[in-house]
């Protein structure tokens, strides 16, 4: 399953991706497509996952013309990808919604192969939020 490229669109102008400034920070270990980075936590997320991840991203045309980062990592529910939410917006916009869930959907199927997998939306230090 892939994700349709129309969709893509409309959500990714919310959830913009912003150039993360650690601040010397650590959010993990860093994997780099493109212009993405992705930060997992080796500790929580093997290297296969953020590599599939990054793949996914690749093939389905969601990484950005400009740097930006996300991270992968989990906690007792399952697997966690914590998207950036654009600074235009203070949360995700109702209708993005829906998109948020086809998104979590498709990436679920692809890259865990069904296993539990959710998405939060974050600030620029991967701080949650919204509960969904």
């Amino acid at each position: 399953m892939s994700f349709k490229s129309g969709t893509k669109n409309v959500l990714i102008t919310p959830l913009l991706f912003m150039t993360m400034l650690s601040c010397g920070a650590s959010f993990g270990e860093r994997l780099t497509y493109g212009n993405l980075s992705i930060y997992y936590t080796p500790r929580n997320v093997g290297l296969e996952y953020a590599q599939r991840l990054g793949q996914y991203f690749e093939s389905n045309e969601l990484i950005q013309d400009k740097q930006h980062a996300i991270q992968l990592t989990s906690d007792s529910k399952g697997f966690i990808l914590r998207m950036v939410l654009n600074d235009n917006y203070e949360q995700l916009p109702e209708d993005q919604e829906r998109n948020l869930e086809l998104l979590e959907t498709n990436i679920r199927e692809d890259v865990f192969e069904g296993l539990n997998f959710r998405i939060e939306v974050c600030n620029a230090n991967f701080v949650p939020l919204l509960e969904r």
